[in-house]
Formats: structure tokens, sequence, C-alpha cells
């Protein structure tokens, strides 16, 4: 997924953007006026030839100045876009990774996904990680203090060595189920064993480490208890 702000007020997201062909798949084009969506282009295909974007089997949507509604709807086999002056050099630039986005800004980039038929997968394992991961801090202290209590006459070396194999630990399980989230691999096992949850794959990427490592902090605490 690739997004790009060009200029006036058109958001441009692509599926996949090949870099070397200038070929970009599954856009989506928004143009933005007084605040309000006011145009949305959708096509299978925009590459970018003789200083041109050049798009491919799609539809271009208009909407109503002061609504909601749809003011009118024209399909297209190919199309000229000689007034986009962005150009594939700006889409590589100025394209954003969903990491970087704030929660609010990937909250509309889901919901803008969503409204065109774009596939949020990504953006909405994102979004669900910036409220999960914060917890890593609790929950490193929930795992890696029982383990330092049994070792506590072990010296503050080996105590701290345990505290960074933690660490590392639950950062590596968060980045599994986010690549896992991202890709959508959860979906087919979720359809299998429980098929209501498969809208919310992504959520359960991002909170399944959450709880995995409280269900082994509180085996370790109970075990320091004992």
């Amino acid at each position: 997924n690739v997004f790009m702000v060009g200029s006036e007020g058109r958001i441009y997201h692509f599926r996949t953007f090949n870099t070397k062909q200038n070929l970009g798949t599954d856009v989506t084009v928004q143009t933005i006026e007084n605040g309000r969506l006011s145009q949305t282009v959708e096509m299978k295909r925009m590459w970018y030839q003789d200083s041109i974007w050049v798009g491919e089997e799609g539809g271009i949507r208009s909407f109503a100045p002061f609504s909601d509604s749809v003011a009118g709807y024209e399909t297209f086999n190919m199309t000229l876009f000689p007034e986009w002056k962005e150009t594939p050099e700006d889409v590589v630039r100025k394209r954003v990774n969903p990491q970087q986005m704030t929660y609010r800004e990937l909250k509309q980039t889901v919901v803008r996904l969503r409204g065109t038929g774009g596939d949020p997968t990504l953006e909405e394992t994102e979004l669900a990680l910036k409220i999960a991961f914060p917890f890593i801090n609790l929950i490193v202290v929930m795992i890696g203090f029982p383990i330092a209590a049994r070792t506590k006459q072990s010296g503050m070396a080996l105590n701290f060595g345990i505290a960074m194999m933690v660490t590392f630990v639950v950062r590596v399980l968060y980045e599994i189920f986010r690549s896992l989230g991202q890709s959508g691999s959860l979906r087919p096992f979720l359809a299998e064993v429980a098929p209501t949850w498969v809208p919310h794959a992504s959520t359960i990427a991002a909170w399944a480490p959450n709880a995995i490592c409280l269900i082994a902090g509180l085996i370790a605490l109970s075990r320091v208890r004992k």
C-alpha cells in the first residue's frame, strides 16, 4: 500500500507501485475541496507516460458540492489525466508508511479505504497496534520481575541480561503477529476455528502478543508465590 498527498487536494492510494515501470495497480485518487470529498477516481491500473498519467479500466465518481450524495458517475476503458502534475518521483518520495502515521491519520485512512472499496488490512493492524503496543512496558515488567525474583542471588548483571532477553522475545512476538495481521494470514485460520472473528483479524493480531505474554506473566507470578 502506497499513499501520497498531492497538490490541489488530491490523495493517491496505490495497492502496488512499480518504480521501474511507473505503474500502479488498484489505484484510488480522491480530491478534497473545501474540506469535502468532491471526486473519486478508481481504476485497475495507472501509469506515467510522456509526462501524463494514464488510467485504465476505471470510473469517476463526482459528489454534490454541499452533500455526500453522488452527483455523477462515468466509466472509462482508458483516459488521460493531464491536470495531475504529480510524478512517479513524487510517489516514491511522498509515500507514507502506516507505522509513521498518527492514530487519527490511520483511522481516517481506514475509513477512506473502506469507503472506496480498498483493502485496509495493513492500516487496521497498525491502528490496533497503536493501542496495544504501549502495554509492552507493563508486560516486560510482569514477566521479568518474577524471573528476577527467583534469581536475585545471581547479581545485577544476570538480572539485566534477563530483562533484555524478555524485551527481545516480546518484541519479536509483536513483529511476528504484526506480519500475520498485515498480510491477512490469520484470516484463513480464524475462518476454520472461529468464523465470526474473521472481521476482527487485525485487532486479534495486534492484541495476541499481549494475551500470550499476560498468561506467561501470570504463570511466572504464581510460581514465585509458591
